[in-house]
């Protein structure tokens, strides 16, 4: 299907719509994990958010609007959207989600 066409127009704004629910919640937990108190010490929160603001706002002042300038955030704001996902979930009781693990004894001993 031709994305200029009218009916592939249509289409990709229809799957616009499902990254944008995506990219909206990872920048939602990434909100929430920067105003959590889960950070060991402030300064690493500050740092990442002076990396952040730098690898989002340089490219953006300097009409550099090209994408490849702000993959290297992605890392920095999925780390802060963890962080946010894991606040949200201590807040709703669950401390974790754990598999059943088979464990074997070493070779060599009992048990």
């Amino acid at each position: 299907m031709d994305p200029e066409s009218p009916r592939g127009i249509k289409l990709v704004r229809l799957l616009r719509i499902p990254l944008f629910v995506l990219l909206a919640a990872y920048w939602a937990f990434a909100v929430v994990g920067c105003l959590s108190r889960r950070w060991i010490d402030r300064w690493h929160l500050i740092i990442l958010a002076v990396v952040s603001a730098y690898l989002l706002l340089v490219p953006a002042f300097l009409n550099l609007g090209y994408n490849r300038f702000r993959y290297p955030v992605t890392p920095v704001i999925c780390l802060m959207a963890g962080c946010g996902l894991y606040a949200i979930a201590n807040r709703f009781g669950i401390s974790s989600i754990r598999f059943p693990v088979k464990h074997e004894p070493r070779p060599g001993t009992t048990g």
